[in-house]
């Protein structure tokens, strides 16, 4: 594994890895050296049944993604599929939670291709084939189809102000048919997000300094600008939908990663509300329509209500990554000093590893 040297940085070390290493790669292509996670990119099935997170091992000059799937209290654990090549983002589950979205970047060609797998037959399909980016997948809500953002590369006739084209694009999982959905061209490449019953789509779009809102509708195609975020310290980065669609969740982070700050609009672009960030250090996770689940810049997790702007510590544990937060099963998963996967209750209470597996003397 390689050490970042500065002291910042290295205390925010696998927190870099998953944020920053995953922007370089989508703007600018693999760097020579890169570090190496496991576990990570954890996911909740919906059926809140299934835990997925991926384990990323060198392989002499190249790297290989495997998926891990196992039960929320760590039994059954299982390699999916292995990929020669460095998985990057997030695994995106079809709404049956039969199958997993996932884009890799090959070895060979450095291309980035949208992958799906079967959780039960381990049937790996190459949904995607084309010579851009493609990354950021998540399925539509009817599991017919998956959108994500494509960048493209400048051509000659394109505006020096634009090094990329980057755009949502959707692909039938049956015919591997693709259509364009946005014409923006600057649709930043780790934030957007569905919005209520998957009729429209949200997204960030850059301009130098300035980050805009804006929404597609699926339909129509009908693209339009919700909200400016000028003003915005270091301007917003990654954005979620609230589970039922009516509020939409910007949050932004500070270049050293200490510090974040939320802010929250309906789905319409009105009523903009700073939430307090005195507990926040990476991207939040919804626990609900007004709840979200925070984590502070010495990785505690915390319960926060957005009506009564109060935050709840859940128990001692820290992590240094993103947790999920089991809706259906009331609990919540992290990863914990980098190595090892916890669950613990609601609440805090009865923190337990379950992978590695621990075995009883």
């Amino acid at each position: 594994m390689y050490i970042i040297k500065n002291k910042i940085l290295k205390k925010y070390f696998f927190v870099l890895s998953y944020y920053i290493v995953t922007i370089f790669i989508a703007e600018q292509g693999i760097a020579k050296t890169l570090p190496l996670i496991s576990p990570t990119n954890l996911s909740l099935s919906p059926s809140g049944g299934k835990l997925t997170f991926v384990t990323i091992e060198e392989n002499d000059t190249n790297m290989d993604s495997r998926i891990q799937i196992m039960n929320i209290d760590g039994s059954k654990l299982q390699q999916i599929t292995v990929i020669p090549g460095l998985l990057q983002g997030s695994l995106g589950w079809s709404s049956d939670s039969r199958k997993i979205a996932f884009s890799i970047v090959n070895n060979e060609n450095k291309t980035m291709h949208i992958h799906t797998v079967d959780v039960q037959s381990l049937k790996d399909k190459e949904v995607t084939t084309s010579d851009n980016k493609d990354l950021t997948a998540k399925w539509s809500p009817d599991g017919n189809k998956i959108c994500f953002v494509r960048i493209a590369e400048r051509k000659n006739n394109l505006p020096k102000e634009l090094s990329s084209l980057s755009n949502l694009w959707l692909v039938n999982i049956d015919s591997n048919q693709e259509e364009q959905l946005t014409t923006i061209n600057k649709v930043y490449p780790l934030s957007w997000d569905w919005g209520q019953d998957g009729k429209k789509g949200f997204y960030l779009v850059t301009k130098g300094d300035l980050t805009e809102l804006w929404s597609v509708n699926i339909q129509s195609r009908k693209e339009g600008k919700i909200y400016s975020l000028k003003g915005w310290e270091y301007g917003a980065r990654f954005i979620s939908c609230s589970p039922n669609g009516e509020n939409i969740l910007f949050f932004w982070q500070s270049s050293d990663l200490v510090k974040g700050n939320l802010w929250l609009l309906k789905a319409d672009g009105s009523d903009k509300k700073k939430l307090s960030s005195k507990r926040c250090a990476l991207m939040p996770t919804w626990i609900s329509d007004n709840r979200i689940l925070t984590v502070d810049d010495k990785g505690g997790m915390w319960n926060y209500d957005i009506e009564k702007n109060r935050h709840k510590r859940l128990g001692l544990e820290a992590t240094n990554r993103p947790p999920v937060w089991g809706t259906k099963t009331n609990k919540v998963f992290f990863v914990k000093e980098g190595r090892t996967i916890w669950a613990m209750d609601e609440d805090g209470s009865n923190p337990r590893q379950i992978y590695p597996e621990m075995l009883s003397p």
